[in-house]
Protein backbone atom coordinates (compact mmCIF):
# COMPACT_ATOMS: atom_id res chain seq x y z
CA UNK A 1 0.00 0.00 0.00
CA UNK A 2 1.42 3.36 -1.01
CA UNK A 3 2.10 5.99 1.61
CA UNK A 4 2.06 9.79 1.18
CA UNK A 5 5.52 11.31 0.88
CA UNK A 6 6.39 14.89 1.83
CA UNK A 7 8.21 16.82 -0.90
CA UNK A 8 11.19 18.62 0.67
CA UNK A 9 13.12 20.78 -1.79
CA UNK A 10 16.79 21.36 -1.10
CA UNK A 11 17.75 24.91 -0.09
CA UNK A 12 20.15 25.09 -3.02
CA UNK A 13 17.13 25.16 -5.33
CA UNK A 14 16.74 28.86 -4.54
CA UNK A 15 20.34 29.52 -5.56
CA UNK A 16 19.75 27.75 -8.87
CA UNK A 17 16.70 29.92 -9.54
CA UNK A 18 18.80 33.00 -8.88
CA UNK A 19 21.54 31.91 -11.26
CA UNK A 20 19.00 31.26 -14.02
CA UNK A 21 17.10 34.54 -13.62
CA UNK A 22 19.91 36.98 -12.82
CA UNK A 23 22.73 36.83 -15.37
CA UNK A 24 24.96 39.47 -13.74
CA UNK A 25 25.07 42.27 -11.16
CA UNK A 26 23.81 44.93 -13.57
CA UNK A 27 20.70 42.88 -14.31
CA UNK A 28 20.20 42.33 -10.57
CA UNK A 29 20.26 46.05 -9.80
CA UNK A 30 17.82 46.81 -12.61
CA UNK A 31 15.39 44.20 -11.26
CA UNK A 32 15.46 45.91 -7.87
CA UNK A 33 14.83 49.29 -9.50
CA UNK A 34 11.87 47.75 -11.36
CA UNK A 35 10.46 46.58 -8.03
CA UNK A 36 10.69 50.13 -6.71
CA UNK A 37 8.83 51.38 -9.80
CA UNK A 38 6.09 48.79 -9.22
CA UNK A 39 5.77 50.09 -5.64
CA UNK A 40 4.97 53.59 -6.96
CA UNK A 41 8.31 55.02 -5.85
CA UNK A 42 9.13 58.44 -7.25
CA UNK A 43 12.72 58.32 -5.99
CA UNK A 44 15.28 55.50 -5.94
CA UNK A 45 18.76 55.92 -4.51
CA UNK A 46 21.48 53.40 -5.36
CA UNK A 47 24.82 53.42 -3.56
CA UNK A 48 27.84 51.15 -4.00
CA UNK A 49 30.56 51.35 -1.36
CA UNK A 50 33.82 49.57 -0.51
CA UNK A 51 34.39 48.02 -3.92
CA UNK A 52 38.07 47.21 -3.33
CA UNK A 53 37.10 43.78 -2.02
CA UNK A 54 33.89 41.71 -2.13
CA UNK A 55 34.09 41.29 1.66
CA UNK A 56 33.88 45.06 2.19
CA UNK A 57 31.37 45.80 -0.56
CA UNK A 58 28.00 47.22 0.45
CA UNK A 59 25.12 47.70 -1.97
CA UNK A 60 22.28 49.93 -0.85
CA UNK A 61 19.03 50.65 -2.64
CA UNK A 62 16.38 52.84 -1.01
CA UNK A 63 13.02 53.92 -2.45
CA UNK A 64 10.03 55.92 -1.28
CA UNK A 65 7.39 53.55 -2.61
CA UNK A 66 4.37 52.28 -0.72
CA UNK A 67 6.46 49.69 1.14
CA UNK A 68 5.40 46.34 2.60
CA UNK A 69 3.64 45.14 5.69
CA UNK A 70 4.59 42.05 7.70
CA UNK A 71 1.90 40.16 5.77
CA UNK A 72 3.20 41.38 2.41
CA UNK A 73 6.70 40.18 3.20
CA UNK A 74 5.54 36.81 4.46
CA UNK A 75 2.97 36.04 1.77
CA UNK A 76 4.59 37.72 -1.27
CA UNK A 77 8.29 38.54 -0.86
CA UNK A 78 9.06 35.26 0.92
CA UNK A 79 6.90 33.26 -1.51
CA UNK A 80 8.77 32.90 -4.82
CA UNK A 81 6.60 32.64 -7.95
CA UNK A 82 3.68 34.48 -6.34
CA UNK A 83 1.71 35.69 -9.36
CA UNK A 84 -0.03 38.77 -7.96
CA UNK A 85 1.87 41.06 -10.37
CA UNK A 86 0.97 38.84 -13.30
CA UNK A 87 -2.68 39.02 -12.30
CA UNK A 88 -2.42 42.82 -12.13
CA UNK A 89 -1.02 42.95 -15.67
CA UNK A 90 -3.66 40.65 -17.14
CA UNK A 91 -6.41 42.66 -15.46
CA UNK A 92 -4.78 45.96 -16.55
CA UNK A 93 -4.92 46.93 -12.89
CA UNK A 94 -2.77 50.00 -12.36
CA UNK A 95 -1.22 51.36 -9.19
CA UNK A 96 -2.43 54.62 -7.58
CA UNK A 97 0.14 56.44 -9.77
CA UNK A 98 -1.19 54.72 -12.87
CA UNK A 99 1.61 52.19 -13.38
CA UNK A 100 1.37 48.64 -14.67
CA UNK A 101 3.83 46.24 -12.98
CA UNK A 102 7.02 45.55 -14.92
CA UNK A 103 8.70 43.23 -12.39
CA UNK A 104 8.78 39.48 -12.88
CA UNK A 105 7.71 36.71 -10.51
CA UNK A 106 10.06 36.73 -7.54
CA UNK A 107 13.08 37.95 -9.50
CA UNK A 108 13.79 40.78 -7.06
CA UNK A 109 14.54 38.50 -4.13
CA UNK A 110 16.79 36.41 -6.36
CA UNK A 111 18.62 39.60 -7.31
CA UNK A 112 19.47 40.33 -3.68
CA UNK A 113 20.81 36.80 -3.34
CA UNK A 114 22.99 37.04 -6.46
CA UNK A 115 24.37 40.44 -5.42
CA UNK A 116 25.61 39.47 -1.97
CA UNK A 117 25.80 36.94 0.84
CA UNK A 118 23.84 38.90 3.45
CA UNK A 119 20.67 40.98 3.21
CA UNK A 120 18.87 43.31 5.55
CA UNK A 121 15.59 44.70 4.26
CA UNK A 122 13.64 47.41 6.06
CA UNK A 123 10.22 48.37 4.76
CA UNK A 124 7.27 50.37 5.94
CA UNK A 125 3.76 50.69 4.56
CA UNK A 126 1.34 53.50 5.39
CA UNK A 127 0.11 53.50 8.99
CA UNK A 128 2.12 50.37 9.80
CA UNK A 129 5.24 49.54 11.80
CA UNK A 130 8.57 49.03 10.10
CA UNK A 131 9.26 45.47 9.00
CA UNK A 132 12.82 44.14 9.22
CA UNK A 133 14.04 41.07 7.32
CA UNK A 134 17.49 39.53 7.77
CA UNK A 135 18.70 36.80 5.44
CA UNK A 136 22.00 34.95 5.32
CA UNK A 137 22.01 33.58 1.78
CA UNK A 138 24.94 31.28 2.61
CA UNK A 139 22.46 29.11 4.50
CA UNK A 140 20.84 28.27 1.17
CA UNK A 141 24.16 27.07 -0.28
CA UNK A 142 24.61 24.23 2.21
CA UNK A 143 24.41 20.89 0.41
CA UNK A 144 22.68 19.19 3.35
CA UNK A 145 20.06 21.89 4.00
CA UNK A 146 16.37 21.77 3.07
CA UNK A 147 14.19 24.86 2.62
CA UNK A 148 12.13 24.12 5.71
CA UNK A 149 15.32 24.14 7.80
CA UNK A 150 16.42 27.67 6.84
CA UNK A 151 15.84 30.40 9.41
CA UNK A 152 14.96 33.92 8.21
CA UNK A 153 14.49 36.67 10.76
CA UNK A 154 11.35 38.75 10.28
CA UNK A 155 10.04 41.18 12.86
CA UNK A 156 8.26 44.50 13.31
CA UNK A 157 9.46 47.59 15.16
CA UNK A 158 8.55 51.21 15.71
CA UNK A 159 9.71 53.31 12.70
CA UNK A 160 13.40 54.16 12.85
CA UNK A 161 14.27 54.75 9.19
CA UNK A 162 10.89 55.69 7.68
CA UNK A 163 9.61 58.13 10.27
CA UNK A 164 6.92 60.83 10.29
CA UNK A 165 4.59 58.88 8.03
CA UNK A 166 7.24 58.12 5.37
CA UNK A 167 6.97 54.84 3.48
CA UNK A 168 9.41 52.87 1.35
CA UNK A 169 11.93 50.05 1.30
CA UNK A 170 15.65 49.89 2.03
CA UNK A 171 17.78 47.00 0.80
CA UNK A 172 21.21 46.65 2.37
CA UNK A 173 23.30 43.93 0.71
CA UNK A 174 26.70 43.04 2.13
CA UNK A 175 29.63 40.83 1.15
CA UNK A 176 29.36 40.88 -2.62
CA UNK A 177 29.64 37.67 -4.60
CA UNK A 178 32.09 39.16 -7.08
CA UNK A 179 34.48 42.08 -7.52
CA UNK A 180 32.79 45.20 -8.84
CA UNK A 181 35.24 46.16 -11.59
CA UNK A 182 35.21 49.35 -13.65
CA UNK A 183 33.72 47.57 -16.72
CA UNK A 184 30.90 46.27 -14.52
CA UNK A 185 30.21 49.75 -13.13
CA UNK A 186 30.19 51.08 -16.71
CA UNK A 187 27.62 48.42 -17.60
CA UNK A 188 25.46 49.43 -14.64
CA UNK A 189 25.63 53.08 -15.69
CA UNK A 190 24.61 52.20 -19.25
CA UNK A 191 21.72 50.03 -18.05
CA UNK A 192 20.43 52.79 -15.76
CA UNK A 193 20.77 55.44 -18.47
CA UNK A 194 18.77 53.32 -20.91
CA UNK A 195 16.07 52.36 -18.42
CA UNK A 196 13.94 55.44 -18.99
CA UNK A 197 12.74 56.55 -22.39
CA UNK A 198 14.48 59.65 -23.79
CA UNK A 199 11.05 60.76 -25.03
CA UNK A 200 9.47 61.77 -21.74
CA UNK A 201 7.51 64.75 -23.02
CA UNK A 202 4.98 66.72 -20.95
CA UNK A 203 3.60 63.56 -19.33
CA UNK A 204 6.94 62.31 -18.01
CA UNK A 205 6.72 59.75 -15.25
CA UNK A 206 7.73 60.95 -11.80
CA UNK A 207 10.53 58.45 -11.28
CA UNK A 208 14.04 59.66 -10.49
CA UNK A 209 17.08 57.42 -10.03
CA UNK A 210 20.33 58.53 -8.40
CA UNK A 211 23.52 56.49 -8.52
CA UNK A 212 26.42 57.00 -6.12
CA UNK A 213 29.70 55.11 -6.51
CA UNK A 214 32.65 56.90 -4.84
CA UNK A 215 35.13 54.29 -6.11
CA UNK A 216 34.28 55.16 -9.73
CA UNK A 217 32.79 58.67 -9.64
CA UNK A 218 33.03 59.12 -13.43
CA UNK A 219 30.08 56.74 -13.82
CA UNK A 220 27.70 58.39 -11.36
CA UNK A 221 26.00 60.51 -14.03
CA UNK A 222 23.05 58.49 -15.36
CA UNK A 223 21.15 61.35 -16.97
CA UNK A 224 19.85 60.56 -20.44
CA UNK A 225 22.06 61.53 -23.34
CA UNK A 226 21.28 64.39 -25.73
CA UNK A 227 22.93 62.71 -28.73
CA UNK A 228 19.55 61.92 -30.33
CA UNK A 229 19.30 65.53 -31.42
CA UNK A 230 22.49 65.05 -33.46
CA UNK A 231 21.46 61.93 -35.40
CA UNK A 232 22.30 61.94 -39.12
CA UNK A 233 19.03 60.21 -40.00
CA UNK A 234 15.79 60.02 -38.02
CA UNK A 235 12.58 58.11 -38.56
CA UNK A 236 9.68 58.76 -36.22
CA UNK A 237 6.25 57.24 -36.56
CA UNK A 238 3.19 55.80 -34.90
CA UNK A 239 1.55 52.51 -35.87
CA UNK A 240 -2.19 52.23 -35.26
CA UNK A 241 -3.86 49.07 -33.97
CA UNK A 242 -4.98 48.24 -37.53
CA UNK A 243 -1.48 48.50 -39.02
CA UNK A 244 -1.46 52.02 -40.46
CA UNK A 245 1.72 54.08 -40.11
CA UNK A 246 2.08 57.85 -39.84
CA UNK A 247 5.75 58.74 -40.15
CA UNK A 248 8.31 61.50 -40.63
CA UNK A 249 11.78 60.87 -42.05
CA UNK A 250 14.59 63.43 -42.07
CA UNK A 251 18.21 63.44 -43.19
CA UNK A 252 20.78 65.72 -41.50
CA UNK A 253 24.01 64.13 -42.73
CA UNK A 254 26.77 66.75 -43.04
CA UNK A 255 27.71 65.53 -46.54
CA UNK A 256 24.18 65.04 -47.88
CA UNK A 257 21.51 67.63 -48.72
CA UNK A 258 18.87 67.80 -46.03
CA UNK A 259 15.71 65.89 -46.78
CA UNK A 260 12.32 65.53 -45.14
CA UNK A 261 9.53 63.10 -46.01
CA UNK A 262 6.20 62.59 -44.22
CA UNK A 263 3.27 60.32 -44.93
CA UNK A 264 0.05 59.40 -43.14
CA UNK A 265 -1.93 56.16 -43.21
CA UNK A 266 0.78 54.10 -44.89
CA UNK A 267 -0.62 50.56 -44.88
CA UNK A 268 1.83 48.03 -43.44
CA UNK A 269 -0.40 44.98 -43.96
CA UNK A 270 -1.76 43.26 -47.07
CA UNK A 271 -5.53 42.83 -47.30
CA UNK A 272 -5.39 39.20 -46.15
CA UNK A 273 -3.58 40.22 -42.96
CA UNK A 274 -6.20 42.89 -42.23
CA UNK A 275 -8.91 40.23 -42.46
CA UNK A 276 -6.91 37.98 -40.15
CA UNK A 277 -6.52 40.80 -37.60
CA UNK A 278 -10.23 41.58 -37.72
CA UNK A 279 -11.13 37.92 -37.20
CA UNK A 280 -8.72 37.48 -34.29
CA UNK A 281 -10.24 40.33 -32.29
CA UNK A 282 -6.71 41.31 -31.25
CA UNK A 283 -6.05 43.71 -28.38
CA UNK A 284 -2.97 45.32 -29.87
CA UNK A 285 -2.80 49.04 -29.25
CA UNK A 286 -0.92 51.76 -31.09
CA UNK A 287 2.82 52.08 -30.60
CA UNK A 288 5.57 54.52 -31.52
CA UNK A 289 8.67 53.86 -33.61
CA UNK A 290 11.81 55.96 -33.33
CA UNK A 291 14.99 55.21 -35.26
CA UNK A 292 18.18 57.26 -34.91
CA UNK A 293 21.02 56.45 -37.27
CA UNK A 294 24.57 57.78 -37.50
CA UNK A 295 27.35 57.51 -40.03
CA UNK A 296 30.15 56.35 -37.73
CA UNK A 297 32.91 57.90 -39.84
CA UNK A 298 35.00 60.00 -37.46
CA UNK A 299 34.85 63.04 -39.72
CA UNK A 300 31.05 63.17 -39.78
CA UNK A 301 30.64 62.31 -36.11
CA UNK A 302 33.02 65.14 -35.22
CA UNK A 303 31.02 67.58 -37.34
CA UNK A 304 27.86 66.53 -35.51
CA UNK A 305 29.45 66.83 -32.07
CA UNK A 306 29.16 63.12 -31.26
CA UNK A 307 31.88 60.59 -30.43
CA UNK A 308 31.95 56.85 -31.00
CA UNK A 309 32.10 56.41 -27.23
CA UNK A 310 28.82 58.34 -26.94
CA UNK A 311 27.20 56.05 -29.49
CA UNK A 312 28.60 52.88 -27.93
CA UNK A 313 27.16 53.87 -24.55
CA UNK A 314 23.64 54.37 -25.91
CA UNK A 315 23.46 52.15 -29.01
CA UNK A 316 20.97 49.33 -29.27
CA UNK A 317 17.27 48.57 -29.49
CA UNK A 318 15.01 49.40 -26.56
CA UNK A 319 11.31 48.75 -26.04
CA UNK A 320 9.43 51.04 -23.64
CA UNK A 321 6.02 50.86 -22.01
CA UNK A 322 4.76 53.84 -20.05
CA UNK A 323 8.17 55.42 -20.78
CA UNK A 324 10.09 52.72 -18.91
CA UNK A 325 12.17 50.07 -20.65
CA UNK A 326 10.72 46.57 -20.80
CA UNK A 327 13.47 44.04 -20.15
CA UNK A 328 14.90 41.69 -21.34
CA UNK A 329 13.61 42.73 -24.77
CA UNK A 330 15.95 44.62 -27.04
CA UNK A 331 19.70 44.72 -26.97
Amino acid sequence: ESQPVVFRPKAQLLSLFGEQNISDQAVGLIELVKNAYDADATRVEIELLGLASPDTTTIMLCDNGFGMTHEDVEQKWLSPATDYKERQKKASQRTPLGRLPIGEKGVGRFATQQLGHKLQMISRSARSPEVVVQVNWDDFDREDAYLDEITIFLYEREPVLFTEGATGTLLLIEQARTVWTEPLIAKVQRALRRLQSPHQGPNAIDFQITFRCPDFPAYQDISSSDILAHAHYTFEGVVTKVGLLDYEYSCHHPAVPERFVAEDNYDLLPAAKHEMFAASNNNAGPFYLNFYVWDRSLEYLHQSGVSRADLDAMAGISIFRDRLRVLPYGC
